[in-house]
């Protein structure tokens, strides 16, 4: 098994070192890479199957890059010596996300090993306000309980700090769905989102900023590094409301 597995590793190294030759070309346009290339490669599966999706060299997917251009722009969310959680931490994003804070970085997830403690969102372990910023994107659909974890987002909220969340989202109303039951969402979705979800982060305390995708790219940039609103959504930049 660990020979398959040592194998496994080598040939995705060599796949990763040949991609810039494998992949050159003109079409698209990867942020974290700053190198054009031929196409990204597909993500997903069956009918949820995604072409021009992910860089073949750093692995960003379409709302990474949305991201990596919204943080170049928010220099006023800076909070020096923060303590920062990251939320199923994104590598290609780490190094930006690390930068806001500069103080203590956690990582975490609940199945991942290579993060720095495993946990359920909707029950964290932290003390009430012990984090000046959280980070977790496209992380509540797979979320069985989403109210819980939004509730847990705040509690361990400092009231100077803010939280910043982004999920995908379709039409106006929120639907619940179950995983792999053939709805039109992938099989690891409990829900699907709708606008509405802006008016679900107020009444659990927050104050909501919402970023939309055309707020932060234009069209040139969107069609070259292939983002969409299917693929990225809107990015929401939560603080604690007076009230809370």
């Amino acid at each position: 098994m660990r020979i398959l597995q040592g194998l496994e590793l080598r040939v995705r190294q060599l796949r990763r070192k040949l991609s810039p030759l494998i992949y050159a070309g003109n079409n698209v346009y990867c942020p974290f890479c700053d190198r054009n290339y031929r196409s990204f490669r597909a993500a997903g599966r069956r009918k949820f199957k995604r072409l021009n999706a992910v860089c073949p060299v750093c692995g960003s997917r379409e709302r990474d890059r949305l991201m990596h251009y919204f943080l170049e722009t928010r220099s006023d969310l800076y909070l020096p010596n923060g303590k920062l959680l990251h939320i199923a931490p994104e590598p290609c994003l780490g190094p930006a996300i690390r930068k806001f804070g500069k103080g203590t970085y956690l990582s975490c997830d609940l199945f991942r090993r290579d993060v720095d403690t495993q946990l359920n969102i909707e029950q964290m372990p932290f003390s009430d306000a012990s984090f000046d910023i959280v980070f977790c994107s496209h992380v509540l659909p797979e979320v069985e309980h989403d109210l819980l974890a939004i509730r847990e987002i705040h509690r361990v909220l400092h009231p100077r700090g803010w939280a910043l969340v982004s999920v995908p989202f379709q039409g106006t109303n929120t639907v619940q769905v179950q995983p792999g039951d053939g709805n039109e969402a992938p099989p690891e979705f409990f829900r699907i989102y709708g606008t509405n979800f802006s008016q679900v982060l107020t009444d659990e305390g927050f104050c909501v900023e919402t970023i939309q995708l055309d707020d932060v790219l234009n069209r040139e940039q969107q069609a070259r590094m292939r983002v969409n609103q299917q693929t990225a959504s809107a990015i929401y930049v939560l603080k604690k409301s007076k009230r809370a």
